[in-house]
């Protein structure tokens, strides 16, 4: 399963990036918005 995190920017509510985090497979996923 992948676990995604949102990450915000705090002055315009933008979303600058999401991290996704598979367990299982151990990768990192980082898509920059």
């Amino acid at each position: 399963s992948m676990f995604w995190f949102i990450l915000k920017d705090n002055s315009g509510g933008k979303i600058n990036f999401f991290i996704g985090i598979d367990r299982i497979d151990k990768k990192t996923i980082i898509i920059i918005g």
